[in-house]
């Protein structure tokens, strides 16, 4: 399909190339290329867009603060980051829109993803011999091959909870493959925050699966899902198991080691977090915000959250984190109803990037820019037959 040749080769190939800053210029022009040839393509067809209008609403106001913080700052990097974030997100649902088979959309979404990862993967072995303490591969950085790999567990294991996309067996078998290989260069790279993150998005999956198996007011409990729960749960301590006799998870226990014994345990990042938090406006110090918040050649930000507050202000920030909010909201929802197969690969998504963006700096990433498009489509139905409903609703998962 057009769209999501357009969607990989535009944004989320470039996306995971700018995880490696000399690159970051990718994912400045790969969404500028996107919305050109997006544009054009919704423009010489006809669609019709599914999306609440309290949503159009919220963006609408959103993007009139930013344009407010834009004027305040005297510099328009605000409305230029969430304009093109929105305007990937309606392009994205128009194109969606389009499609008469949405489920064929994400599964090739999701396939594009994992073999350019498994590219990059390949290619940092290549650039730098495999270790196991601090491995940055092709990457500037062990927190930049963390946050890539991360992004590939979130995805894989939304895609594997229940096989509810319909991937096939030979499909299954290359997201294993990801799952496994992913696993290994994350531990490699000691990323505590990446690891974290995977932790996170395998706690809500466990989540879901309790829910749907377990309903305590109506005294009901499904023990084909309870039996998978607890299959997980002995397969995720004998993964535990097999990392630590391997030697995965030593350079990760010595990196808290190290740091405890410095006296240092979040790196800098606490007194970053305090210094944008004293110094908070409503709409933001601008890119420079390091002088305005008294760090200049200090650590500063080492969080998305309060990196979008001292760059561009309370008031983006808060509409920055309730879009994903409300994103995380309607996955939820939609995963536990059964009323979408690809809104557990959203939910998988947007908590593991929202938790890795807590403790590391990365609005473009990969993980950013999988909710939005995977929320845009889920957004406009499964075109034809909307009303799917899971096939085993007790069992779940």
């Amino acid at each position: 399909m057009i769209s999501v040749a357009l969607v990989l080769a535009a944004i989320l190939w470039p996306a995971q190339l700018a995880l490696n800053n000399p690159w970051q210029w990718a994912i400045l022009v790969g969404p500028a290329i996107f919305v050109a040839v997006a544009a054009v393509l919704v423009m010489a067809g006809s669609t019709r867009l599914r999306m609440p209008q309290s949503l159009v609403l919220f963006t609408l106001v959103w993007l009139a603060l930013a344009a407010v913080s834009a004027f305040w700052v005297g510099h328009p990097r605000v409305l230029q980051v969430y304009g093109a974030l929105l305007l990937v997100f309606y392009l994205v649902a128009a194109l969606a829109a389009a499609s008469s088979d949405r489920l064929r959309l994400v599964r090739l979404l999701i396939i594009g993803v994992v073999v350019g990862g498994l590219a990059l993967m390949a290619v940092s072995l290549l650039v730098e011999p495999f270790s196991l303490r601090r491995y940055q591969g092709l990457f500037n950085n062990p927190n930049s091959m963390g946050w890539f790999t991360a992004g590939l567990l979130h995805l894989v294991l939304g895609a594997l909870y229940g096989n509810r996309l319909g991937f096939s067996r030979q499909g299954r078998r290359v997201l294993i493959i990801v799952l496994l290989l992913a696993a290994i260069f994350l531990l490699a790279s000691n990323s505590r925050a990446a690891l974290g993150s995977v932790m996170a998005t395998g706690g809500v999956l466990g989540l879901l699966l309790w829910s749907e198996s377990v309903h305590l007011r109506r005294g009901l409990v499904g023990r084909r899902g309870l039996r998978k729960l607890l299959l997980a749960l002995v397969m995720m301590l004998a993964a535990v198991l097999l990392a630590w006799n391997a030697g995965l998870l030593i350079e990760i226990v010595e990196k808290f080691t190290e740091t405890q014994h410095r006296g240092d345990l979040t790196q800098g990042r606490l007194d970053a977090w305090l210094a944008s938090l004293r110094h908070w406006t409503w709409f933001g110090h601008g890119p420079d915000y390091a002088a305005a918040i008294g760090r200049v050649d200090m650590t500063t930000g080492h969080s998305t959250w309060i990196s979008h507050l001292s760059r561009y202000g309370l008031v983006n920030a808060l509409f920055f984190m309730a879009f994903l909010g409300y994103a995380a909201w309607w996955a939820w929802r939609a995963a536990r109803r059964g009323s979408h197969p690809a809104a557990v690969v959203l939910l998988a998504v947007v908590i593991g990037f929202s938790t890795n963006a807590t403790f590391e700096t990365g609005t473009s990433t990969p993980g950013m820019w999988l909710t939005v498009i995977l929320f845009a489509i889920c957004l406009q139905g499964l075109g034809g037959k909307d009303q799917w409903v899971s096939s085993d609703r007790r069992g779940a998962g």
